[in-house]
């Protein structure tokens, strides 16, 4: 009788050694799985970070330069709104572009925004005969690339 008690004891803590093995067995890949849930989540996150900035980065590059007459003047430094306006009036942009502090660039000419103020936009020229030249131009005359105007 007490062999029988002692083997069903025996067998009662082998049965509890099994299924406390078997809960931590589940607990461990329970954890396994929330530690692959949350790299996921942090791979996506970093992936939709990625992506609008890609986004952002391909609508700056997606400009070019347009301007009423033909050609729109970039300044190797930051212009002053003075500079902006009067760079139209003739006699200024022979003496300007005489000393190379200014230099004309076609129309339609693509380029890439590299620091904006509130007049102006530094410049990257991605095209073209000033092909990788930067300087500042006047915000109003960079556009979306796909838009065409009137004479271009």
């Amino acid at each position: 009788m007490i062999l029988k008690i002692i083997g069903w004891i025996a067998g009662a803590l082998f049965l509890l050694f099994i299924v406390s093995h078997l809960l931590g067995l589940v607990a461990l890949l329970s954890w396994l799985v929330a530690a692959v849930i949350f790299v996921c989540g942090i791979v996506y996150l970093v992936s939709l970070t990625r992506e609008e900035s890609s986004e952002k980065h391909n609508r700056r590059s997606q400009l070019k330069l347009w301007d009423l007459c033909g050609q729109v003047y970039m300044f190797k430094s930051e212009p002053t709104v003075q500079d902006l306006v009067s760079i139209k009036e003739l006699g200024q942009i022979k003496d300007v572009i005489g000393n190379g502090q200014v230099i004309s660039i076609d129309n339609d000419t693509r380029v890439h925004v590299l620091q904006e103020t509130a007049e102006s936009l530094r410049v990257k020229i991605m095209e073209g005969q000033a092909k990788g030249k930067s300087g500042w131009v006047c915000r109003s005359s960079v556009i979306k690339a796909e838009r065409t105007l009137p004479g271009s």
